[in-house]
């Protein structure tokens, strides 16, 4: 199932958009990333009853977004967080493998936080690794995917055959 947003993911800062001519798309991906906060939190209310997450929300979280974009908008999270001891040491160490353009602006204001998830974050530590491992499993699975189309093309050639009453 494809994700509902298909807006692209801006790598750049906006000091680079601005002087390229691509502040539009950064100004759309900085709200889809905002967007895809609302998601999350929004999965999370649904489907967390105090107690247990139903993996649904998994499902309902990676239906709403890309992949890229959701492991974004998480890994920024935590990198806003830092000092939170509440994140697993995993998903902190995944999390600061993620580089962001521009997080602080010349006021001092970090951009993240616009697009930080505002969860629990013990819960949210749980989130992330099952986002993780659905994101992984879905890799995976493209991956073997592509190397069994390598192995088996989708057209085999034709063995010859030899036809004795042809011969006749």
């Amino acid at each position: 199932m494809e994700p509902v947003d298909k807006t692209p993911v801006y790598h750049q800062s906006a000091a680079y958009a601005r002087e390229h001519g691509q502040l539009q798309q950064y100004r759309e991906s900085h709200w889809a990333n905002i967007q895809c906060k609302q998601h999350i939190e929004q999965a999370i209310a649904k489907h967390y009853n105090g107690m247990w997450l139903d993996r649904s929300a998994i499902s309902e979280i990676m239906a709403q977004d890309k992949p890229e974009r959701i492991s974004l908008v998480l890994a920024a999270t935590i990198q806003s967080k830092p000092w939170d001891g509440r994140f697993s040491a995993e998903n902190k160490d995944w999390a600061f493998t993620f580089s962001f353009a521009d997080p602080i602006d010349n006021m001092g204001f970090d951009r993240r936080n616009e697009y930080a998830v505002n969860t629990h974050p013990a819960v949210l530590d749980g989130v992330i690794r099952l986002v993780r491992q659905e994101i992984s499993a879905k890799e995976h699975a493209a991956e073997k995917s592509d190397a069994e189309q390598m192995n088996n093309p989708p057209h085999k050639p034709l063995k010859k055959t030899h036809n004795r009453n042809a011969e006749r």
